[in-house]
């Protein structure tokens, strides 16, 4: 299929499921139109002395109430949909993720499937989580702070440095990583402090503050998310090492892909927790839903990526990592990580470019 032949069938699709959600949303209520039992039972008894046998073979009144107003129905968890890679270069097909294994019989996942005449790339990724937690590999300290470093919130487990930005007219210095990393999933306040190594990485308020947090967008429960970001200002005597990553490769730049020749691209992160990594862009435009503790976020226009040789792209505290594409000894930015796991092992990151226009800054010099 063509590319805005796929981008086409997902939103129609997606407006489908959106409807069916709201549907089924009304009826998972009870709170709304709760009856007491005693209230109910009366009701119960004057329905059936009214409308007699007849209705009562068919189900009591009684029943009727309490499903009504007792019983919300189950709510599905809609798939999540993209684009994928088809057959060759050229051809796309539609990207179908998958919570849970029983979801792939579901009614839904049926409709998809006939309405893209089979065109379609499904897998089960699992829940999808933010990339923070419990210390998976010890960070120390780093001076001249680098991409790729552990840093968070004071009230937060680690995360990772993402990209050095700044603003015309604004601070010099900026350090760009997730919400969840600097503010704390909209908890923090501006001005809140920033440490590096992170406080579950042996950090060190008194020794190892490097910033205080300075903006972020912040994470919408009933709304669509665009971004999971947040920006730290850095103390002016904080050493910065903007360009440098791994193997002698300097950030060059932010590349502006098509999401179309986006797919299948190599792609790199170095994170606090595993490292450099490679991967491949395995779906572009993604609507992502990602667990935060117990509230479910969607998202929208993200990609997708896959470790290389069955290895993880990421893991628990490369939240905030650099996506890039290198070519020689540079690298261009692509996207920011904030998710990943699940049974599929992905990762997903929010495109850059359009990130940075968004927050009106630019790739520090």
């Amino acid at each position: 299929m063509k590319y805005d032949s796929v981008l086409g069938l997902q939103t129609e699709l997606e407006r489908g499921l959106a409807v069916e959600s709201r549907a089924e949303a009304w009826h998972e209520r009870p709170g709304k139109y709760w009856l007491g039992s005693a209230v109910r039972d009366e009701l119960a008894g004057f329905g059936n002395a009214l409308l007699g046998q007849s209705f009562l073979a068919a189900g009591s009144f009684s029943d009727t109430l309490r499903r009504v107003f007792v019983a919300p129905a189950p709510i599905s968890t809609p798939p999540m949909l993209g684009v994928a890679q088809g057959r060759h270069r050229s051809d796309y097909r539609l990207a179908i993720r998958l919570e849970t294994d029983q979801e792939i019989r579901s009614s839904q996942v049926e409709r998809i499937m006939q309405k893209a005449r089979g065109e379609v790339e499904v897998r089960v990724s699992g829940r999808i989580r933010p990339l923070v937690g419990p210390i998976a590999q010890l960070r120390g300290r780093c001076r001249p702070l680098r991409m790729g470093a552990s840093v968070a919130h004071l009230a937060t487990t680690a995360g990772t440095a993402g990209l050095f930005v700044q603003r015309p007219g604004g601070p010099t210095s900026l350090l760009m990583s997730n919400n969840h990393v600097l503010a704390n999933v909209n908890k923090a306040r501006i001005g809140d402090p920033i440490l590096q190594p992170a406080r579950s990485d042996s950090g060190n308020a008194k020794t190892d503050l490097i910033g205080t947090l300075y903006q972020f967008m912040p994470l919408q429960r009933d709304g669509i998310n665009l971004a999971d970001c947040a920006l730290c200002e850095l103390q002016s005597d904080i050493p910065v090492d903007s360009a440098g990553l791994p193997d002698g490769v300097r950030l060059e730049g932010v590349a502006s892909v098509p999401p179309d020749e986006l797919l299948g691209a190599d792609v790199g992160k170095t994170g606090r927790s595993t490292g450099t990594t490679r991967g491949t862009v395995s779906a572009v435009n993604m609507r992502p839903r990602v667990w935060y503790g117990r509230k479910r976020l969607e998202f929208a226009g993200q990609f997708e990526v896959e470790g290389v040789g069955g290895a993880p792209f990421s893991g628990l505290g490369d939240s905030g990592s650099l996506v890039y594409q290198v070519s020689g000894g540079s690298a261009r930015g692509l996207g920011l990580l904030f998710a990943g796991g699940g049974a599929a092992d992905v990762t997903y990151a929010s495109p850059l470019a359009p990130l940075l226009a968004t927050l009106d800054v630019q790739l520090a010099p």
